[in-house]
């Protein structure tokens, strides 16, 4: 398998912070006043609201049943404008367990602050009554919305989550979708417990270490005039840049009582999965109901084998939509029920594969819209998607049967990470998961410019290759309507796409032709005789989304690109080209990606070729400023005129 280099790697999974010296730092929570309450806007941000503060404290207690955490929340926060008011809104997840083991909101205190007309401070609170409970998937959620809040309101909740998962304490983020003042993660130890803290994001978290006695540690992390952070469609998970702690526990240790250890490296994760009833056992199934599959299987090459079991499986299989390491129905109630979720598929594949006389093992890996996987930290929680690794012909190819229009050697977007852990239990091993997918489109057209109606009409026929052809099937799956996979309807003029035929849509291996018949007349300005038309003829990049001048982490693309456009025009004899766009061709850095414009004049035709090429899925910070630059010149052509004269 490709590996990525070390340093992105590093790069990518990083975290800036800073770690001052010890001293001594602590913050008072301050009463509610006139000047909270009156402001208007945040002084530095647009924002609908503010944190004034958020601040979390964990405690590790000790009993005779064992051992609890308490999590401690208290946040306030300023409501600006109506938008805001969302955040009024909370919901409390508790983690259910096995064997009856849950967690429990042991306290919860809310406030509602409000100017009265007479200019004095009213604080009120929520009944109790008034938060309702519902269960989704393995938590049961404590819902509320605070009243009396409006626009100015200032809002307070305080609660306390006891939970006897110790290893599941969950990650703190000190930044928001909105400013922050101040916000704290406090933590108290004892001797007996081992924890690893993981800080990690861009906005530089401080530390302070405060001892209290022979058998307990304070541990205080926070940040001040923290900045929003903003949506960004460019990233695995916003949430991975979100300044943020995690507290890993290594062990709970009681001399000569008590020793349990909760982490150690992937190599005994991997093996205690391998004989876990929950993972290994489904890999070692007989699966003799499918014999019949590998009978057919007989006489095939390596290739071929695989391709087949992998049709199967995709096609005869309905996938609910969960992603989890573990199966949610074996493999027999599985083949008999058709529907389950990622690791029903992909174990069940790996199973055939196996059957088959391939070497196959499971890649674990992280969803994801869940953000990077970070294989540097050996953790079971971090795992929650399971892929199949198959060699075939000496090349190791990764596969994800879980999507119902995915070819074999794509993945779904879902299940594309950074890494993963092959887990060959003869070399269990980090690999990096390289992203297979590429997005092929071509569109071919010939146009007549009509100088009546000064529109440009005529057929052609798209070409969707690779993963386009995947992205095809996926819109009309959602539409049901193949005729308007690729129509958009908007109030003003736009051009017009009929498509006629649609060819190998139902061949979910193969490639998508479509043949169309097109009109053209949105952007066409008539100026005295002359006709201004867009240099790109409304073809290729739209928009530049990359519009900031630097880039503090890296584009994650959701595959590579591969655009063309080609565009031949025949004018008719009382027109003439005047002028048209100069051609360019513009590379980035490593050929990274690239864009290219030429309109040629032959006679009364006019043709135009346009491409445009993003050849690396992840784009570093470092070259950001040339990916932008490359999207600028692209649109560049866009406002550039073809002109046309009328004689």
């Amino acid at each position: 398998m490709k590996l990525y280099p070390a340093f992105l790697r590093l790069l990518l999974l990083s975290a800036l912070f800073s770690l001052p010296p010890e001293k001594i730092f602590s913050q008072e929570i301050e009463e509610v006043t006139l000047e909270d309450l009156m402001e208007k806007e945040h002084p530095v941000h647009q924002a609908s609201a503010k944190y004034i503060f958020s601040n979390c404290d964990v405690k590790l207690n000790e009993n005779a049943a064992g051992f609890t955490v308490d999590i401690n929340v208290h946040q306030r926060i300023k409501i600006y404008d109506e938008k805001g008011l969302d955040y009024a809104n909370f919901e409390i997840p508790l983690y259910i367990g096995k064997a009856g083991s849950k967690e429990k909101l042991i306290q919860i205190k809310t406030k509602v602050y409000n100017l009265t007309e007479t200019g004095k401070i009213m604080a009120s609170g929520m009944d109790k009554k008034e938060i309702y409970e519902e269960e989704e998937k393995k938590y049961l959620i404590k819902k509320f919305a605070l009243p009396k809040v409006k626009q100015g309101s200032i809002i307070e909740v305080d609660y306390t989550i006891r939970s006897p998962f110790v290893y599941l304490i969950p990650k703190w983020y000190f930044q928001k979708d909105v400013p922050v003042d101040y916000s704290s993660y406090r933590v108290r130890l004892n001797q007996y417990a081992s924890y690893t803290p993981i800080v990690r994001g861009v906005f530089p978290i401080e530390l302070e270490i405060k001892e209290k006695g022979y058998n307990e540690n304070n541990y205080h992390y926070y940040a001040k005039d923290i900045p929003p952070m903003k949506e960004d469609d460019f990233v695995l998970n916003l949430n991975d840049y979100r300044s943020n702690i995690k507290l890993e526990l290594h062990s709970i240790n009681i001399p000569g009582v008590f020793h349990k250890d909760y982490t150690s490296d992937w190599n005994s994760i991997c093996t205690n999965l391998s004989s876990s009833d929950r993972f290994g056992i489904h890999l070692r199934k007989n699966l003799k109901q499918h014999n019949d599959l590998i009978d057919s299987c007989s006489g095939k090459s390596q290739r071929e084998k695989a391709e087949t079991i992998f049709a199967y499986v995709r096609d005869n299989f309905t996938w609910n939509g969960e992603s989890s390491i573990y199966p949610e129905k074996g493999m027999k109630k599985f083949t008999e029920e058709r529907v389950g979720n990622v690791a029903d598929f992909n174990i069940l594949l790996i199973g055939l594969l196996q059957k088959a006389g391939l070497g196959s093992y499971p890649i674990l890996t992280k969803n994801r819209n869940r953000g990077v996987f970070n294989a540097a930290i050996p953790s079971l929680s971090e795992l929650n998607y399971v892929l199949a690794m198959v060699t075939v012909d000496g090349m190791d190819l990764v596969l994800d049967a879980s999507d119902e229009n995915c070819r074999f050697g794509m993945l779904p977007k879902r299940a594309m990470n950074l890494s993963g852990i092959l887990m060959d239990m003869q070399n269990v091993q980090v690999v990096d998961l390289v992203n297979p997918n590429v997005y092929k489109y071509l569109k071919n057209s010939t146009l007549t410019f009509n100088s009546d109606k000064n529109i440009f009409e005529g057929e052609g026929q798209e070409m969707y290759r690779s993963y386009a052809s995947k992205r095809y099937r996926d819109k009309l799956s959602k539409s049901g309507i193949e005729e308007d996979a690729e129509e958009e309807i908007e109030e003003e003029v736009e051009d017009i796409f009929e498509a006629l035929e649609s060819i190998g849509v139902s061949d979910k291996d193969g490639d998508i032709d479509v043949l169309f018949n097109e009109t053209i007349q949105k952007d066409i300005v008539s100026i005295g005789d002359q006709v201004l038309i867009n240099g790109d003829l409304n073809m290729g990049i739209e928009e530049n989304p990359f519009l900031k001048e630097e880039r503090e982490f890296p584009v994650f693309f959701p595959y590579k690109y591969d655009l063309r456009y080609v565009s031949t025009i025949t004018l008719p004899e009382d027109v003439e080209l005047e002028s048209m766009p100069e051609p360019i061709v513009y590379m980035m850095k490593d050929n990274q990606g690239s864009f290219m414009y030429d309109a040629k004049h032959f006679g009364n035709n006019l043709v135009i070729n346009y491409a445009f090429k993003i050849n690396a899925d992840i784009i570093l910070p470092s070259d950001y400023l040339d990916l932008k630059t490359m999207y600028e010149n692209a649109l560049q052509k866009r406002t550039e005129k073809i002109i046309l004269k009328k004689m």
